[in-house]
């Protein structure tokens, strides 16, 4: 059963930069680490800025017990009490911090977006998530007549600073439509309708269709894709990332060392089907989808890279057996000859091992306090590739 609560302590840092306390351990709705507009629910008018430390009720679950660090201003209310707490050193930087986990960077992150719009003052912004891939906050503003209406702002690490990028060269597909952007932010327009995280199988289905037209979309912008800094995992990429991969984690694992061993033969038959490369979302699940709206608009790009289609069906995991059939048949109704079905079978214990490539990208690129997040998936990740190896 997934828990439906966390155990949070806030500890308080005011704007100009003093520990002023902490409170709790509170009740926070929403298990999720990430998810900040609960604690802000908790204490009215707080920022989250980061994770502390956090120990899960379920590794892939979260809930449990964790600890933010919020900065607040005002009196805490009743029955909250601020009880004192001298840790200084939570305030020193770390070199992979990120601004908007910092004192004043949420501040500022809004600001910004203030500046770009119509902001309707009879509502409050509010921060939706903080965490070390994203902030994220909706704006209320006052649409060209005056109605109320939102835009979404977004933060994004160095490591996701292509996804506005892809917006742009894209901005003709169903993708989100950027209203303006500045160093590490984006400003977003609404996306109409309900996120996809419980899609009917003909709203899966649509989902994949959409998927797939912007990924035939890009085949002839891979060159602006690139250099725009999407990254790069065609097959002498991709090979090598792996190789070095296995090679620091998991060099005793004999099963993933033979496995990489022998990527480049297994690359070169999934290359022979004649499949091109795209450009590939990375997280294609029903929480990134936008249904309500026709075609769905898939968003958050932040982990989108160039190379073989099929890499995005590792994805598919939380999606119907029916909905991946139909993906591969539609490639095969794409490329001729190509054998979709033979190539995800090729593929599929590569695309596995980029996901655990891809937290382990985040681990990398991240301050040690917040690797909590992603480790286990890292762990996870390897034992998928394990399995699906020893059954192949």
């Amino acid at each position: 059963m997934v828990p439906n609560s966390r155990e949070a302590t806030l500890v308080v840092v005011s704007s100009p930069g003093e520990i002023r306390g902490e409170i709790g351990p509170v009740t926070v709705s929403m298990p999720w680490w990430q998810e900040s507009g609960p604690v802000a629910d908790v204490l009215p008018g707080s920022l989250a800025l980061r994770l502390l430390e956090a120990d899960p009720e379920r590794n892939d679950e979260m809930g449990g017990e964790v600890t933010y660090l919020v900065q607040f201003d005002g009196p805490v209310p009743s029955p909250l009490v601020l009880r004192p707490n001298g840790h200084a050193e939570l305030l020193v930087d770390h070199p992979l911090r990120h601004p908007w986990a910092r004192v004043g960077g949420p501040t500022a992150d809004l600001d910004w977006a203030k500046a770009q719009v119509r902001f309707d003052p009879a509502r409050e912004p509010r921060q939706e998530r903080t965490w070390n891939l994203s902030a994220i906050w909706s704006l209320p503003i006052l649409d060209e007549d005056g109605g109320p209406s939102i835009v979404w702002l977004k933060c994004v690490p160095p490591f996701f600073s292509h996804e506005a990028a892809v917006l742009n060269i894209m901005a003709d597909q169903s993708v989100p439509r950027i209203v303006a952007r500045e160093q590490h932010r984006i400003l977003m327009a609404d996306m109409p309708g309900h996120d996809g995280h419980t899609a009917t199988a003909d709203e899966e289905i649509a989902m994949v269709d959409s998927l797939m037209d912007i990924q035939v979309a890009s085949a002839n912008r891979i060159s602006d894709l690139l250099d725009a800094g999407v990254p790069d995992l065609r097959t002498p990429r991709l090979t090598d990332e792996l190789r070095e991969l296995v090679d620091r984690i998991a060099p005793q694992d004999t099963l993933l060392g033979e496995f990489v061993e022998r990527l480049p033969e297994r690359l070169q038959a999934v290359d022979a089907m004649g499949m091109p490369d795209v450009l590939v979302h990375g997280d294609p699940h029903g929480g990134n989808c936008r249904l309500g709206v026709s075609p769905p608009v898939w968003f958050d790009w932040g982990d989108s890279l160039i190379g073989n289609p099929l890499l995005d069906v590792a994805a598919l995991h939380r999606m119907s057996a029916p909905t991946v059939q139909h993906w591969l048949d539609r490639w095969g109704d794409e490329v001729p000859g190509s054998d979709p079905h033979r190539v995800w079978h090729l593929l599929k214990p590569v695309a596995l091992l980029r996901m655990a490539w891809v937290y382990q990208r985040f681990c990398d690129n991240i301050e040690p306090a917040e690797h909590v997040y992603h480790t286990a998936d890292v762990k996870r990740s390897l034992n998928d590739v394990c399995r699906t190896l020893e059954v192949y």
